[in-house]
């Protein structure tokens, strides 16, 4: 029996210029969008950091940009401290930073460290958000070769859907273990792109994954919308 192509998505963490310059043309080169967790106090804060001007060419050209908190904090750690209402401005201002300045609101909030519970959940629910889920694998430094081993390995084991994750995209743009060059980053895809041709998986964004209705086909409007229909 055919088993229903593993939903991959992209995502980006901590607003790296290399992920304007490096990440978006490869993904692009491939037929591809990412999605692109934003630190929000971060944006602009240093040459290493997107501008804001960066964050608007990304939704541009059809990427979807996400709420990755404003000041990267330990949001769990927070709510033991009894600080839930800090935990709920890092969340809302992040949100209304990136829809003052790019003119579309987030969807989703991507948990720093990935620090989630129910309680983080209900604060972005309340807020107009859907929190990401932990599903996620990052790559970089030390296991860029290993994404199609991996992707295999949850075909088999049953998974639905995988969150490939990724912050330093060559050594020289920093990032938290970063691919050595754009080189290997661009290996690292191609693996992806050739399952995929293989039918394997399918690239999508992150609606596409996380979704339990039938995919039917897939589209890379703007921030990601893709064609679904129910059975």
């Amino acid at each position: 029996e055919r088993r229903e192509p593993l939903r991959v998505t992209l995502t980006f963490d901590d607003n790296l210029k290399d992920h304007l310059l490096v990440a978006a043309p490869e993904l692009e080169a491939r037929g591809w969008r990412g999605t692109f967790n934003v630190i929000t106090d971060k944006i602009g804060s240093d040459e290493k950091y997107m501008s804001w001007d960066d964050v608007r060419e990304l939704v541009r050209r059809g990427h979807e940009v996400t709420t990755h908190c404003k000041t990267h904090p330990h949001l769990v750690d927070l709510l033991k401290a009894g600080r839930a209402d800090e935990v709920r401005r890092e969340i809302a201002e992040s949100r209304d930073a990136i829809a003052d300045r790019t003119g579309f609101a987030p969807r989703y909030m991507c948990s720093p460290y990935c620090q989630q519970n129910d309680e983080t959940e209900r604060i972005c629910r309340e807020e107009g958000l859907r929190q990401m889920l932990q599903c996620r694998e990052n790559y970089g430094k030390g296991n860029e070769d290993e994404v199609g081993e991996d992707i295999v390995g949850a075909i088999s084991s049953g998974r639905r859907r995988l969150d490939i994750l990724h912050h330093g995209i060559t050594a020289s743009g920093g990032g938290w273990l970063p691919f050595a060059d754009r080189a290997a980053f661009a290996r690292h895809l191609d693996t992806i792109a050739r399952l995929e041709r293989e039918g394997k998986v399918i690239v999508t964004d992150y609606d596409g994954m996380v979704s339990d209705c039938a995919l039917k086909a897939k589209s890379w409007p703007r921030h990601g919308v893709i064609a679904l229909s129910f059975d």
